[in-house]
């Protein structure tokens, strides 16, 4: 039954309702007679835009009969030859690569690369839509071949700008005198001169294959990069010869059958194209992922000893360099043996790891790596496992030693549980192997909270958190609300354990009786967690919506019906002030411990747990094409944020959107966030509540983003005017 101050209200409306609709009914049919040749729609914040043709408002025909003679391939959505939208696509970009690298050959860097920007990407975006709309998967190879060439492309640009500027800055040292500079230039252009060269090799091959899969004739543009390659590498030929000495490396002795066990040891010497030894210069020598340095002696002579452990084994190619300082006048040189690398296995031995542990606990796992009591050295991966999960990953230091930190989580089983530490190699110098002990993992006691809030007569937000006895926040848990035996809604706890979700009692059995009903929360336990489950009760029943009874669609009323908005603002004042109910139980723990948990937690991060999870709610329903629903969620979640951070809202819970919003036009409170936003998230929310079409997805969107960045705001996201704080 309705409050009595309620029923009062809903009389009042009805008598102001029936003297207001009088005239309107009246008048109806000359209405409907006139909308019929002018229609006249509502056109909230959100609705959808007006249909635009090339950036301008279309203009209706004075013909109707007339028919768009030319239409830009760009705006074309509906349905049809989607090949012949791709070809046209196709050929866009193959001119706008054209036209780039035109630019790039006279030197017109800032164009060539504006010429790939914002119009090019939209192009290459919607080629890509096609792509994936079509069932040809060799279509979505050339969308992402061309995305990628893309990518080349820009960056061989910028390698061919960053040498010319480079040169340039060569030529004036020269002319200063200053060899020192010139020469450590030089050194620079030869390295841009290496990577120019490796990305017109690549570049040449994605055109190849971009214009075999696509049809276009991208041979202006392969003629474009290698003629620009080709002048870089001749003016590169001159600073060669005017700034450098070749040198070699002479192979003594080297060991061709190696294994951890049986380092490689190699004997050599370095000299100039002349003869002349070159001493204390750095040589290289590079066992897969690993290098080793060495510096020659008076003569020349150098001497090295590896041990492989990286590099994969059978028969592999080392290389040696020589690795002159950025002011030699020694040119770098290259040689290479051929080596047989043997696999061998080694130990590995844990010097720390807990004997018990339980969730949530950081726990630190140490140890040491080697062959035959020698260090495996740097950089060999490790995996560490606690029963069936990887709890993380590390490698080791040049002693050839360990530490990792792990945190148990939620899923590892309570009892004894397997400890594992391997080296996940395979096929190489060092081979695969595993240590494994045991440690024990305790249960852990859950506290699960629940709070209700009655937003309308047929809505209910439940929201809580699932937490541990000692007060910490278990997160990506499962949570199910129930009653009557029937499972209402299942509900995911976010990072912070929070959760929240509404159900609509009008749409299941076991809430649409005229009664107080008993519905749980309930946390089945996962892993190392108990179980644990939240008792509340909720009032069904209570009637609809008073608007949903009336005969016309408040819409229709316009500014006409200002009093009864105002009567039927008190009416859903009235029903919410009775509504809120908070109640909470754990059948795992005592409520002297309950309360002391809820104490501890501060309520503005129970809140911002509570909107958090709103929010993922809003982008799943989002993601899940119900607009609506991700407005409405949306909305809440903001809500929820707003009512906590400022002080200047009275009784938040019995307002209605509108009123809601008025309190924050004039706040004393500075942590208010942007109210431009607030208005158009509340209009969003106004259309998505209470008119029966659906939102756009780009309004959705909209709205999401709009509480996204008011409740989890990041540091390069405020714009609220307040100035930081030292």
């Amino acid at each position: 039954m309705l409050p009595p101050t309620v029923r009062t209200l809903l009389f009042s409306l009805l008598i102001l309702l029936a003297a207001t609709t009088s005239p309107i009914l009246a008048h109806g049919a000359e209405a409907t007679h006139a909308t019929n040749n002018h229609p006249v729609t509502a056109t909230p914040a959100f609705a959808a835009k007006e249909p635009r043709v090339d950036g301008m408002l279309a203009q209706p025909s004075a013909n109707n009969s007339s028919v768009a003679q030319h239409e830009n391939p760009e705006h074309v959505d509906e349905d049809g030859d989607t090949t012949a939208l791709q070809q046209w696509f196709a050929r866009e970009l193959s001119s706008q690569l054209k036209n780039s690298s035109a630019n790039l050959s006279q030197g017109e860097y800032d164009t060539a690369q504006a010429l790939l920007g914002d119009d090019y990407n939209q192009t290459l975006a919607r080629y890509s839509e096609l792509a994936e709309q079509s069932p040809n998967s060799t279509d979505d190879q050339t969308a992402d071949s061309l995305q990628n060439t893309t990518a080349q492309h820009r960056e061989y640009i910028s390698r061919v700008e960053d040498y010319q500027r480079t040169e340039k800055a060569y030529v004036t040292a020269k002319q200063n005198g200053n060899e020192t500079r010139a020469r450590k230039l030089a050194r620079e252009l030869e390295q841009l001169q290496t990577q120019i060269n490796r990305s017109e090799t690549n570049l040449t091959q994605s055109y190849e294959s971009i214009a075999n899969n696509t049809g276009s004739n991208l041979t202006t543009v392969q003629r474009s990069i290698s003629n620009s390659s080709q002048n870089i590498s001749t003016q590169q030929a001159d600073i060669r010869r005017t700034e450098f000495t070749q040198t070699t490396i002479t192979i003594d002795q080297a060991t061709t059958n190696i294994s951890f066990r049986d380092p490689l040891n190699v004997t050599g010497r370095l000299t100039s194209a002349n003869g002349t030894a070159l001493e204390n210069r750095t040589i290289a020598i590079k066992l897969g992922p690993r290098t080793v340095l060495t510096n020659t002696t008076t003569n020349g002579s150098f001497t090295v000893s590896a041990r492989p452990t990286l590099i994969s084994r059978g028969t592999q190619t080392i290389s040696l360099r020589y690795l002159p300082a950025n002011t030699s006048a020694y040119l770098s040189s290259t040689t290479a043996i051929t080596v047989n690398v043997t696999a061998v296995t080694p130990t590995v031995t844990l010097t720390h790891f807990p004997s018990q542990s339980q969730y949530n606990q950081t726990v630190t796992i140490a140890g040491q790596v080697d062959v035959a009591s020698i260090g495996v050295g740097e950089e060999v991966p490790l995996r560490v496992t606690l029963g069936s999960t990887i709890v993380g990953t590390t490698k080791t230091t040049a002693a050839g030693t360990f530490t990792l930190n792990a945190t148990i989580p939620a899923s590892l089983q309570a009892g004894s549980q397997e400890l594992q530490v391997t080296v996940p190699l395979e096929d190489r110098a060092l081979a695969r192997t595993t240590t494994t002990e045991s440690i024990s993992v305790t249960e852990t006691a859950t506290h699960l909270s629940v709070t209700t809030l009655q937003e309308s007569a047929n809505q209910v937000q439940f929201q809580g958190e699932l937490r541990t006895v000692a007060g910490e926040p278990i997160a990506n848990q499962t949570l199910r609300v129930e009653a009557a035996n029937q499972t209402l809604a299942t509900v995911t706890t976010n990072k912070s354990g929070a959760y929240a979700t509404v159900l609509n009692t009008s749409n299941t059995t076991a809430l649409s009786s005229d009664q107080s009903v008993n519905v749980n929360v309930t946390y089945s336990g996962a892993g190392n967690l108990k179980q644990a489950h939240a008792a509340t009760q909720i009032e069904t029943g209570a009637g609809e919506s008073p608007w949903n009874s009336l005969p016309v669609s408040p819409l229709v009323f316009g500014g006409s019906l200002l009093g009864i908005g105002v009567i039927g603002a008190l009416v859903l004042r009235s029903l919410t002030q009775s509504s809120p109910r908070t109640t909470a139980e754990d059948t795992d723990t005592d409520q002297e411990h309950t309360s002391s948990v809820a104490s501890e937690t501060h309520p503005s991060e129970r809140t911002m747990a509570v909107g958090e999870s709103l929010l993922e709610q809003a982008t799943t329903h989002l993601e899940d094409g119900e607009y609506n629903n991700a407005v409405q969620m949306a909305y809440r979640a903001v809500r929820q944020q707003l009512t906590e951070q400022t002080n200047t809202v009275a009784e938040p819970t019995a307002q209605t959107h509108w009123e809601f919003y008025r309190e924050y036009q004039n706040p004393q409170d500075s942590t208010l966030v942007r109210l431009s936003e607030l208005e158009s998230l509340t209009e969003a929310f106004e259309q998505a509540r209470f008119t029966p079409s659906s939102l756009s997805s780009e309004q959705a969107t909209t709205a999401v983003k709009i509480a996204t960045s008011i409740v989890s705001p990041t540091d390069t996201d405020d714009e609220s005017g307040v100035e930081p704080t030292e």
